[in-house]
Protein backbone atom coordinates (compact mmCIF):
# COMPACT_ATOMS: atom_id res chain seq x y z
CA UNK A 1 0.00 0.00 0.00
CA UNK A 2 1.11 3.11 -0.08
CA UNK A 3 2.25 5.16 2.79
CA UNK A 4 2.03 9.11 3.10
CA UNK A 5 4.45 10.45 5.52
CA UNK A 6 6.03 7.37 7.00
CA UNK A 7 7.95 6.28 3.68
CA UNK A 8 11.72 6.03 3.43
CA UNK A 9 11.73 6.55 -0.45
CA UNK A 10 11.04 9.39 -2.85
CA UNK A 11 9.57 7.42 -5.91
CA UNK A 12 9.17 4.07 -7.18
CA UNK A 13 12.69 3.40 -7.89
CA UNK A 14 13.60 3.71 -4.47
CA UNK A 15 11.63 1.15 -3.34
CA UNK A 16 12.91 -1.48 -0.80
CA UNK A 17 12.74 -4.82 -0.72
CA UNK A 18 10.93 -5.26 2.20
CA UNK A 19 8.49 -2.39 1.07
CA UNK A 20 5.65 -5.03 -0.54
CA UNK A 21 5.64 -7.73 -2.63
CA UNK A 22 6.81 -6.85 -6.18
CA UNK A 23 4.56 -7.47 -8.96
CA UNK A 24 4.56 -6.35 -12.52
CA UNK A 25 1.94 -6.24 -15.61
CA UNK A 26 3.70 -9.94 -15.97
CA UNK A 27 2.19 -11.53 -13.26
CA UNK A 28 -1.39 -9.60 -13.37
CA UNK A 29 -2.58 -9.11 -16.76
CA UNK A 30 -3.21 -6.27 -18.12
CA UNK A 31 -7.08 -5.43 -19.82
CA UNK A 32 -7.29 -3.54 -23.34
CA UNK A 33 -8.55 -0.29 -23.67
CA UNK A 34 -12.29 0.29 -25.11
CA UNK A 35 -12.32 0.58 -28.47
CA UNK A 36 -10.39 -1.18 -31.36
CA UNK A 37 -9.38 -4.46 -29.47
CA UNK A 38 -6.87 -5.32 -32.23
CA UNK A 39 -4.59 -2.31 -31.80
CA UNK A 40 -5.32 -2.14 -28.24
CA UNK A 41 -3.99 -5.87 -28.31
CA UNK A 42 -0.72 -4.40 -30.23
CA UNK A 43 -0.46 -1.91 -27.19
CA UNK A 44 -0.43 -4.30 -24.89
CA UNK A 45 2.15 -6.19 -25.94
CA UNK A 46 4.26 -3.87 -25.68
CA UNK A 47 4.42 -3.44 -21.62
CA UNK A 48 5.30 -7.03 -21.19
CA UNK A 49 2.12 -8.56 -19.75
CA UNK A 50 1.57 -12.20 -19.82
CA UNK A 51 -2.21 -12.01 -20.41
CA UNK A 52 -4.78 -9.44 -22.10
CA UNK A 53 -8.44 -9.08 -21.81
CA UNK A 54 -10.03 -7.84 -24.73
CA UNK A 55 -12.81 -5.61 -24.14
CA UNK A 56 -16.04 -4.74 -25.91
CA UNK A 57 -17.94 -1.62 -25.22
CA UNK A 58 -20.83 -1.40 -27.77
CA UNK A 59 -23.98 -3.27 -27.89
CA UNK A 60 -26.30 -4.20 -31.32
CA UNK A 61 -24.63 -2.46 -34.59
CA UNK A 62 -22.23 -0.78 -32.46
CA UNK A 63 -19.86 2.51 -33.15
CA UNK A 64 -16.21 1.64 -34.08
CA UNK A 65 -15.42 5.94 -34.24
CA UNK A 66 -17.49 5.96 -31.13
CA UNK A 67 -15.50 3.66 -28.97
CA UNK A 68 -18.66 1.01 -28.87
CA UNK A 69 -17.26 -1.61 -30.74
CA UNK A 70 -19.03 -4.95 -30.77
CA UNK A 71 -17.30 -8.72 -32.00
CA UNK A 72 -18.73 -8.30 -35.34
CA UNK A 73 -16.84 -5.36 -36.19
CA UNK A 74 -13.81 -7.76 -36.66
CA UNK A 75 -13.96 -9.80 -39.48
CA UNK A 76 -11.78 -13.33 -40.09
CA UNK A 77 -9.16 -11.54 -41.19
CA UNK A 78 -8.92 -9.54 -37.87
CA UNK A 79 -9.30 -12.14 -36.01
CA UNK A 80 -7.22 -14.44 -37.47
CA UNK A 81 -4.43 -11.24 -36.97
CA UNK A 82 -5.61 -10.82 -33.43
CA UNK A 83 -5.10 -14.81 -32.52
CA UNK A 84 -1.57 -15.08 -34.25
CA UNK A 85 -0.21 -11.71 -32.55
CA UNK A 86 -1.03 -13.73 -29.00
CA UNK A 87 0.59 -17.22 -30.25
CA UNK A 88 3.68 -15.12 -31.34
CA UNK A 89 4.02 -13.12 -28.18
CA UNK A 90 3.33 -15.99 -26.35
CA UNK A 91 0.36 -14.25 -24.70
CA UNK A 92 -3.07 -16.30 -23.16
CA UNK A 93 -6.23 -13.96 -24.08
CA UNK A 94 -9.69 -13.54 -22.29
CA UNK A 95 -12.96 -11.81 -23.74
CA UNK A 96 -15.00 -9.26 -21.77
CA UNK A 97 -18.29 -9.34 -23.46
CA UNK A 98 -19.91 -6.02 -23.61
CA UNK A 99 -20.01 -3.70 -20.77
CA UNK A 100 -23.15 -2.72 -21.93
CA UNK A 101 -25.39 -5.64 -21.41
CA UNK A 102 -27.88 -4.70 -19.28
CA UNK A 103 -28.59 -7.99 -17.45
CA UNK A 104 -28.61 -11.68 -17.70
CA UNK A 105 -32.17 -11.33 -16.37
CA UNK A 106 -33.46 -8.70 -18.64
CA UNK A 107 -34.36 -6.11 -16.56
CA UNK A 108 -34.56 -2.69 -17.46
CA UNK A 109 -36.76 0.40 -15.64
CA UNK A 110 -38.04 -1.76 -12.88
CA UNK A 111 -39.17 -4.61 -14.97
CA UNK A 112 -38.35 -7.97 -16.67
CA UNK A 113 -37.92 -7.85 -20.37
CA UNK A 114 -38.02 -10.73 -22.20
CA UNK A 115 -36.50 -8.91 -25.46
CA UNK A 116 -33.66 -7.80 -23.64
CA UNK A 117 -32.65 -10.84 -22.20
CA UNK A 118 -32.65 -12.06 -26.04
CA UNK A 119 -30.44 -9.13 -26.89
CA UNK A 120 -28.33 -9.49 -24.11
CA UNK A 121 -27.88 -13.37 -24.85
CA UNK A 122 -27.29 -12.68 -28.33
CA UNK A 123 -24.38 -10.40 -27.33
CA UNK A 124 -22.60 -13.53 -25.27
CA UNK A 125 -23.14 -15.30 -28.14
CA UNK A 126 -20.96 -13.13 -30.18
CA UNK A 127 -18.30 -12.86 -27.89
CA UNK A 128 -18.28 -16.77 -27.73
CA UNK A 129 -18.09 -16.86 -31.54
CA UNK A 130 -15.02 -13.81 -30.97
CA UNK A 131 -13.46 -15.85 -28.69
CA UNK A 132 -13.34 -19.14 -30.37
CA UNK A 133 -11.55 -17.91 -33.25
CA UNK A 134 -9.09 -15.44 -31.19
CA UNK A 135 -8.47 -17.17 -28.57
CA UNK A 136 -9.29 -20.90 -28.82
CA UNK A 137 -12.23 -20.20 -26.35
CA UNK A 138 -10.83 -19.58 -22.61
CA UNK A 139 -12.78 -16.92 -20.15
CA UNK A 140 -15.33 -15.06 -21.09
CA UNK A 141 -16.41 -12.09 -18.62
CA UNK A 142 -19.89 -11.00 -18.21
CA UNK A 143 -21.42 -8.33 -16.41
CA UNK A 144 -24.80 -9.44 -14.85
CA UNK A 145 -25.94 -6.23 -13.39
CA UNK A 146 -29.44 -8.43 -12.80
CA UNK A 147 -31.96 -6.29 -10.43
CA UNK A 148 -32.62 -5.14 -6.87
CA UNK A 149 -32.85 -7.51 -3.78
CA UNK A 150 -34.02 -7.55 -0.33
CA UNK A 151 -31.26 -6.87 2.13
CA UNK A 152 -30.92 -10.00 4.26
CA UNK A 153 -28.22 -8.30 6.14
CA UNK A 154 -28.92 -5.48 8.65
CA UNK A 155 -25.55 -3.77 8.05
CA UNK A 156 -26.34 -2.82 4.56
CA UNK A 157 -29.76 -1.29 5.62
CA UNK A 158 -28.55 1.85 5.92
CA UNK A 159 -30.95 4.51 6.96
CA UNK A 160 -33.37 2.25 8.07
CA UNK A 161 -35.32 1.80 11.46
CA UNK A 162 -34.26 -1.06 13.52
CA UNK A 163 -37.53 -2.37 12.53
CA UNK A 164 -36.83 -2.76 8.65
CA UNK A 165 -40.35 -0.81 8.24
CA UNK A 166 -38.94 1.23 5.07
CA UNK A 167 -37.66 -1.73 3.60
CA UNK A 168 -39.61 -2.41 0.22
CA UNK A 169 -40.24 -5.67 -0.46
CA UNK A 170 -40.14 -6.63 -4.30
CA UNK A 171 -41.80 -9.52 -6.25
CA UNK A 172 -42.20 -10.08 -9.58
CA UNK A 173 -44.57 -11.63 -12.08
CA UNK A 174 -43.06 -14.82 -14.30
CA UNK A 175 -45.72 -14.30 -17.25
CA UNK A 176 -44.89 -11.11 -17.75
CA UNK A 177 -42.05 -9.81 -16.00
CA UNK A 178 -43.72 -6.92 -14.10
CA UNK A 179 -42.08 -6.16 -10.75
CA UNK A 180 -44.80 -5.21 -7.80
CA UNK A 181 -43.29 -3.45 -4.30
CA UNK A 182 -44.60 -2.78 -1.04
CA UNK A 183 -43.04 -1.63 2.22
CA UNK A 184 -42.41 -4.11 5.13
CA UNK A 185 -44.04 -1.71 7.52
CA UNK A 186 -47.31 -1.32 5.74
CA UNK A 187 -50.33 -2.16 8.08
CA UNK A 188 -53.60 -2.99 6.73
CA UNK A 189 -57.14 -2.77 9.12
CA UNK A 190 -58.76 -5.44 8.65
CA UNK A 191 -61.75 -7.41 10.23
CA UNK A 192 -61.17 -10.58 13.03
CA UNK A 193 -61.87 -13.83 12.22
CA UNK A 194 -62.90 -16.58 13.62
CA UNK A 195 -60.93 -19.44 14.91
CA UNK A 196 -61.24 -22.88 15.96
CA UNK A 197 -58.42 -24.42 17.33
CA UNK A 198 -56.26 -22.20 15.78
CA UNK A 199 -57.34 -22.03 12.32
CA UNK A 200 -59.30 -20.09 10.20
CA UNK A 201 -62.90 -21.97 9.13
CA UNK A 202 -65.30 -20.96 6.85
CA UNK A 203 -69.17 -19.92 7.38
CA UNK A 204 -69.88 -23.88 8.21
CA UNK A 205 -67.29 -23.61 10.88
CA UNK A 206 -65.09 -25.87 8.76
CA UNK A 207 -61.15 -25.25 8.59
CA UNK A 208 -59.90 -23.73 5.61
CA UNK A 209 -57.77 -25.79 3.23
CA UNK A 210 -56.11 -22.72 2.85
CA UNK A 211 -55.81 -20.38 5.35
CA UNK A 212 -54.58 -17.40 2.79
CA UNK A 213 -58.13 -17.85 1.12
CA UNK A 214 -59.12 -14.50 2.89
CA UNK A 215 -62.92 -14.26 1.10
CA UNK A 216 -63.60 -17.88 2.50
CA UNK A 217 -63.01 -16.50 6.28
CA UNK A 218 -65.73 -15.21 8.23
CA UNK A 219 -65.77 -11.86 10.44
CA UNK A 220 -66.74 -11.99 14.20
CA UNK A 221 -69.02 -9.63 14.80
CA UNK A 222 -69.86 -7.95 17.97
CA UNK A 223 -73.34 -7.92 19.23
CA UNK A 224 -73.01 -5.40 21.86
CA UNK A 225 -71.45 -3.06 19.21
CA UNK A 226 -73.66 -4.00 16.43
CA UNK A 227 -70.42 -3.85 14.54
CA UNK A 228 -67.47 -6.03 13.56
CA UNK A 229 -64.22 -6.68 15.75
CA UNK A 230 -61.30 -5.28 13.55
CA UNK A 231 -57.37 -5.80 14.16
CA UNK A 232 -54.23 -3.88 12.42
CA UNK A 233 -51.74 -6.44 11.01
CA UNK A 234 -48.70 -6.39 8.86
CA UNK A 235 -45.92 -8.37 7.56
CA UNK A 236 -44.42 -9.93 10.89
CA UNK A 237 -48.43 -11.03 11.68
CA UNK A 238 -48.44 -12.74 8.18
CA UNK A 239 -45.04 -13.98 8.26
CA UNK A 240 -45.89 -15.83 11.79
CA UNK A 241 -48.81 -17.30 10.11
CA UNK A 242 -47.54 -18.26 6.98
CA UNK A 243 -44.81 -19.86 9.07
CA UNK A 244 -47.24 -21.84 11.20
CA UNK A 245 -48.60 -23.29 8.32
CA UNK A 246 -45.83 -24.56 6.77
CA UNK A 247 -44.19 -26.32 9.38
CA UNK A 248 -47.82 -28.13 9.69
CA UNK A 249 -47.63 -29.35 5.95
CA UNK A 250 -45.40 -31.59 4.08
CA UNK A 251 -46.76 -31.04 0.60
CA UNK A 252 -43.94 -28.28 -1.21
CA UNK A 253 -47.39 -27.04 -3.22
CA UNK A 254 -49.23 -26.51 -0.31
CA UNK A 255 -46.28 -24.24 1.77
CA UNK A 256 -47.03 -20.24 1.19
CA UNK A 257 -45.03 -17.79 0.62
CA UNK A 258 -45.12 -15.15 3.69
CA UNK A 259 -44.18 -11.80 0.83
CA UNK A 260 -46.95 -13.24 -1.37
CA UNK A 261 -49.36 -13.17 0.67
CA UNK A 262 -48.42 -9.62 2.30
CA UNK A 263 -48.38 -8.56 -1.15
CA UNK A 264 -51.46 -9.99 -2.37
CA UNK A 265 -53.29 -8.79 1.05
CA UNK A 266 -52.11 -5.83 -0.56
CA UNK A 267 -54.04 -5.96 -4.00
CA UNK A 268 -57.14 -7.54 -2.09
CA UNK A 269 -58.19 -5.23 -0.09
CA UNK A 270 -58.97 -2.60 -3.02
CA UNK A 271 -60.96 -5.68 -4.25
CA UNK A 272 -62.68 -6.33 -1.12
CA UNK A 273 -64.08 -2.51 -0.94
CA UNK A 274 -65.38 -3.53 -4.73
CA UNK A 275 -67.56 -6.39 -3.75
CA UNK A 276 -70.29 -4.39 -2.83
CA UNK A 277 -70.51 -2.53 -6.22
CA UNK A 278 -69.79 -5.68 -8.10
CA UNK A 279 -72.61 -7.81 -6.67
CA UNK A 280 -75.19 -4.61 -7.18
CA UNK A 281 -74.33 -4.41 -10.88
CA UNK A 282 -74.56 -8.01 -11.70
CA UNK A 283 -77.83 -8.21 -10.10
CA UNK A 284 -78.93 -5.30 -11.64
CA UNK A 285 -77.41 -6.87 -15.45
CA UNK A 286 -79.57 -9.41 -14.40
CA UNK A 287 -82.80 -7.57 -13.56
CA UNK A 288 -82.33 -5.66 -17.06
CA UNK A 289 -82.11 -8.47 -18.96
CA UNK A 290 -85.18 -9.95 -17.52
CA UNK A 291 -87.18 -7.08 -18.66
CA UNK A 292 -85.88 -6.71 -21.37
CA UNK A 293 -87.16 -10.37 -22.22
CA UNK A 294 -90.83 -9.77 -21.03
CA UNK A 295 -90.64 -6.07 -22.73
CA UNK A 296 -90.09 -7.60 -26.33
CA UNK A 297 -93.27 -9.94 -25.36
CA UNK A 298 -95.49 -7.21 -24.45
CA UNK A 299 -94.20 -5.21 -27.26
CA UNK A 300 -94.82 -7.87 -29.92
CA UNK A 301 -98.92 -8.29 -28.40
CA UNK A 302 -99.28 -4.66 -28.11
CA UNK A 303 -98.03 -4.18 -32.21
CA UNK A 304 -100.28 -6.81 -33.11
CA UNK A 305 -103.34 -4.64 -31.37
CA UNK A 306 -102.53 -1.73 -32.43
CA UNK A 307 -102.67 -3.24 -36.45
CA UNK A 308 -106.15 -4.93 -35.25
CA UNK A 309 -107.45 -1.00 -33.52
CA UNK A 310 -109.35 1.36 -35.98
CA UNK A 311 -107.49 4.39 -36.08
CA UNK A 312 -110.18 6.14 -34.75
CA UNK A 313 -109.98 3.67 -31.44
CA UNK A 314 -106.22 4.46 -31.25
CA UNK A 315 -106.49 6.86 -28.19
CA UNK A 316 -108.58 4.76 -26.31
CA UNK A 317 -106.11 2.24 -26.70
CA UNK A 318 -103.62 3.88 -25.12
CA UNK A 319 -105.94 4.90 -22.29
CA UNK A 320 -105.93 1.41 -21.46
CA UNK A 321 -102.29 0.95 -22.19
CA UNK A 322 -101.71 4.10 -19.39
CA UNK A 323 -103.93 2.23 -16.84
CA UNK A 324 -101.89 -0.84 -16.96
CA UNK A 325 -98.51 0.92 -17.32
CA UNK A 326 -99.54 3.83 -15.23
CA UNK A 327 -95.30 4.71 -15.01
CA UNK A 328 -95.53 4.68 -18.56
CA UNK A 329 -97.07 8.38 -18.61
CA UNK A 330 -93.80 10.22 -18.32
CA UNK A 331 -91.96 8.44 -21.12
CA UNK A 332 -95.61 9.28 -23.59
CA UNK A 333 -95.25 12.54 -23.02
CA UNK A 334 -91.28 12.69 -23.39
CA UNK A 335 -91.70 11.27 -26.39
CA UNK A 336 -94.60 13.00 -27.46
CA UNK A 337 -96.53 9.56 -28.25
CA UNK A 338 -99.54 7.59 -27.72
CA UNK A 339 -98.81 4.71 -29.23
CA UNK A 340 -97.91 1.63 -26.62
CA UNK A 341 -95.54 0.13 -29.13
CA UNK A 342 -93.25 3.32 -29.30
CA UNK A 343 -93.22 3.66 -25.59
CA UNK A 344 -92.12 0.31 -25.10
CA UNK A 345 -89.54 0.56 -28.05
CA UNK A 346 -88.49 3.88 -25.79
CA UNK A 347 -87.89 1.90 -22.58
CA UNK A 348 -85.85 -1.30 -24.44
CA UNK A 349 -83.22 1.85 -25.70
CA UNK A 350 -83.04 2.27 -21.81
CA UNK A 351 -83.43 -0.96 -20.69
CA UNK A 352 -79.86 -2.04 -23.12
CA UNK A 353 -78.60 1.04 -22.35
CA UNK A 354 -78.70 -0.03 -18.81
CA UNK A 355 -77.95 -3.20 -19.50
CA UNK A 356 -74.55 -2.24 -21.41
CA UNK A 357 -73.44 -0.10 -18.23
CA UNK A 358 -74.23 -2.84 -15.82
CA UNK A 359 -72.09 -5.32 -17.59
CA UNK A 360 -69.22 -3.56 -18.36
CA UNK A 361 -69.22 -2.59 -14.40
CA UNK A 362 -69.31 -5.89 -13.14
CA UNK A 363 -67.14 -7.79 -16.00
CA UNK A 364 -64.45 -4.45 -14.99
CA UNK A 365 -64.49 -6.04 -10.97
CA UNK A 366 -64.77 -9.98 -12.23
CA UNK A 367 -61.37 -8.91 -14.36
CA UNK A 368 -59.89 -7.30 -11.58
CA UNK A 369 -60.59 -10.74 -9.29
CA UNK A 370 -59.24 -12.79 -12.09
CA UNK A 371 -55.76 -10.60 -12.38
CA UNK A 372 -55.28 -10.71 -8.76
CA UNK A 373 -55.84 -14.74 -8.49
CA UNK A 374 -53.33 -14.81 -11.76
CA UNK A 375 -51.11 -12.70 -10.14
CA UNK A 376 -51.55 -14.55 -7.19
CA UNK A 377 -50.19 -17.93 -8.99
CA UNK A 378 -47.30 -16.46 -11.18
CA UNK A 379 -45.43 -14.57 -8.86
CA UNK A 380 -42.70 -14.91 -6.33
CA UNK A 381 -39.56 -13.19 -4.65
CA UNK A 382 -37.42 -10.89 -7.24
CA UNK A 383 -35.00 -12.86 -5.99
CA UNK A 384 -36.44 -16.12 -7.30
CA UNK A 385 -37.67 -14.89 -10.77
CA UNK A 386 -34.21 -12.94 -11.38
CA UNK A 387 -32.17 -15.77 -10.98
CA UNK A 388 -34.12 -18.44 -12.47
CA UNK A 389 -34.13 -15.91 -15.50
CA UNK A 390 -30.63 -15.38 -15.35
CA UNK A 391 -29.45 -19.36 -15.25
CA UNK A 392 -31.92 -19.81 -18.38
CA UNK A 393 -29.72 -16.89 -20.45
CA UNK A 394 -26.47 -18.34 -19.04
CA UNK A 395 -27.62 -22.34 -19.28
CA UNK A 396 -28.56 -21.51 -23.53
CA UNK A 397 -24.91 -19.43 -23.71
CA UNK A 398 -23.35 -22.59 -22.26
CA UNK A 399 -25.09 -24.46 -24.68
CA UNK A 400 -23.98 -22.45 -27.86
CA UNK A 401 -20.34 -22.51 -26.03
CA UNK A 402 -20.47 -26.36 -26.48
CA UNK A 403 -22.02 -26.24 -30.09
CA UNK A 404 -19.20 -23.95 -31.41
CA UNK A 405 -16.60 -25.65 -29.56
CA UNK A 406 -17.65 -29.01 -31.81
CA UNK A 407 -18.07 -26.54 -35.08
CA UNK A 408 -14.52 -25.93 -34.56
CA UNK A 409 -13.06 -28.82 -33.40
CA UNK A 410 -12.22 -27.33 -29.87
CA UNK A 411 -14.08 -30.27 -28.04
CA UNK A 412 -11.34 -32.59 -26.04
CA UNK A 413 -10.79 -34.56 -23.25
CA UNK A 414 -7.58 -33.49 -22.70
CA UNK A 415 -8.23 -29.82 -22.98
CA UNK A 416 -10.54 -29.99 -20.08
CA UNK A 417 -8.20 -32.10 -18.58
CA UNK A 418 -5.30 -29.55 -18.94
CA UNK A 419 -7.45 -26.91 -18.37
CA UNK A 420 -8.47 -28.58 -14.66
CA UNK A 421 -4.93 -29.56 -13.83
CA UNK A 422 -4.02 -25.30 -14.82
CA UNK A 423 -6.72 -24.08 -12.22
CA UNK A 424 -6.12 -26.27 -9.24
CA UNK A 425 -2.50 -25.52 -10.05
CA UNK A 426 -3.63 -21.31 -10.00
CA UNK A 427 -5.67 -21.27 -7.55
CA UNK A 428 -3.66 -23.66 -5.19
CA UNK A 429 -0.94 -21.09 -5.90
CA UNK A 430 -2.91 -17.71 -5.66
CA UNK A 431 -3.80 -19.29 -2.11
CA UNK A 432 -0.61 -19.71 -0.78
CA UNK A 433 0.76 -15.92 -2.27
CA UNK A 434 -1.96 -14.66 -0.13
CA UNK A 435 -1.49 -16.14 2.84
CA UNK A 436 2.14 -15.45 2.58
CA UNK A 437 1.40 -11.55 2.00
CA UNK A 438 -0.74 -11.72 4.76
CA UNK A 439 1.24 -12.95 7.22
CA UNK A 440 3.85 -10.20 6.28
CA UNK A 441 1.06 -7.43 7.07
CA UNK A 442 -0.08 -6.76 3.48
CA UNK A 443 -3.75 -5.69 2.41
CA UNK A 444 -5.08 -6.10 -0.82
CA UNK A 445 -6.65 -3.38 -2.33
CA UNK A 446 -8.32 -4.43 -5.66
CA UNK A 447 -7.81 -7.45 -7.94
CA UNK A 448 -8.36 -5.98 -11.41
CA UNK A 449 -10.83 -7.84 -14.23
CA UNK A 450 -7.95 -8.86 -16.26
CA UNK A 451 -6.57 -10.37 -13.43
CA UNK A 452 -9.52 -12.23 -12.71
CA UNK A 453 -9.68 -13.20 -16.17
CA UNK A 454 -6.13 -14.91 -15.63
CA UNK A 455 -5.86 -16.27 -12.61
CA UNK A 456 -9.58 -18.32 -12.79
Amino acid sequence: MVNFGNANYFNPMDKGDDDGPLLNTGDLGSSARMGDVLQSLKGELGTGTSHVELVFSGRGKGSLGGQRTTPEMFDKTKREEIRQLAKLNDVTLSTHSSVAISGAAGFQQGQFSDDLQKDTLTEIKRTIEFAADTAGGGAIVVHTNEFPRTMHDDKFLQGMREDRKNEKINMASREDGRVFAVARGKKFRVPEWEKINGHYVDINGNPLENPADVGKRVPIFNEEKDDFEYQEIGYDTIKAEVDAWNNKVSDPKKKLSAEREFLIFEHRQQSELEQARKLESFRNFKELRDQKAELKTDLEGWKELEKQTPEQNHERLFQLFKKENPEMKKIARRINSNKPSEIIGEILKKADTGIKHYRQTYMGFAKRDKEIKELYNNIDTIENVGLERSAETFAQAAMYAYQIEKEKGLVSLGTYDTYTKNVKKIVSSFNKNISKFRDKGYKIIGYGAAAKGMTF
